[in-house]
């Protein structure tokens, strides 16, 4: 993705600075800056927008161009990343979720799977990286967030247990429906169709069922948000 781009080149450039490589990087900020358009940032291929975006789209976001904000003194991707970060934290379930698809217009339009890397790491990687060029009201809700974010990992979940195996030292998956795939994708439309009215009276919870594969890089992420928690 570009973000991912944008993070990669930011990086070399710490350790080979050059007058290409920061065109390249003012490019991918352009793209990226294209794409944010608050409450949340837009999803686009093919040279279209998409009517969706997912989690991670929007935290690469954050990540990429709060770091380039930072090192190259940007104001105005200050102020695109404190508006986005300003409308996500609200946008965070009561247990801490961080939910799945996202509407343009910055509303939740799929909730599960939750994912247990989103919980542990790429939401703490995106929320640090903006805690520079937010203010310290927003600062406090960040870590708030990061709380909960966590505690929903431990077992302070929709399923009241903790996603770490500690006997088999696993972090498993997700929370999500029994017809989702380990991509987060249903099998079945019908019954993505029949949960609707169950997750607007609330009782699409005893539906939900624990994904246990578990990825490597679960703990790739969680060392990285972790260091980012200790440098604090």
């Amino acid at each position: 993705s570009t973000a991912l781009c944008l993070d990669g080149l930011l990086e070399y450039r710490t350790i080979e600075p050059s007058a290409e490589c920061e065109r390249i990087i003012r490019h991918l900020v352009e793209c990226l800056v294209q794409m944010c358009q608050p409450p949340v940032f837009q999803n686009k291929e093919k040279g279209k927008f998409l009517p969706t975006l997912t989690f991670n789209n929007i935290v690469y976001s954050i990540h990429a161009l709060s770091r380039y904000s930072v090192m190259f003194s940007n104001d105005e991707c200050k102020t695109l990343i404190g508006e986005v970060v300003r409308n996500l934290l609200p946008l965070q379930g009561e247990k801490g979720q961080w939910w799945w698809c996202y509407s343009q217009s910055g509303k939740v339009v799929g909730n599960y799977p939750v994912f247990s890397v989103h919980q542990h790491g790429m939401a703490i990687m995106a929320l640090e990286a903006a805690k520079p060029l937010v203010s310290k009201n927003i600062i406090a809700s960040i870590d708030r967030a990061i709380h909960l974010s966590f505690e929903w990992v431990l077992g302070k979940n929709e399923v009241s247990k903790s996603m770490i195996d500690e006997e088999k030292n696993l972090i498993f998956r997700s929370l999500q429906y029994p017809f989702y795939d380990n991509f987060g994708a249903s099998k079945s439309r019908i019954k993505s169709k029949l949960i609707q009215p169950l997750c607007i009276l609330g009782l699409d919870k005893y539906f939900l069922r624990i994904n246990p594969l578990c990825r490597s890089y679960e703990f790739g992420w969680l060392l990285y948000s972790a260091h980012l928690q200790k440098e604090r």
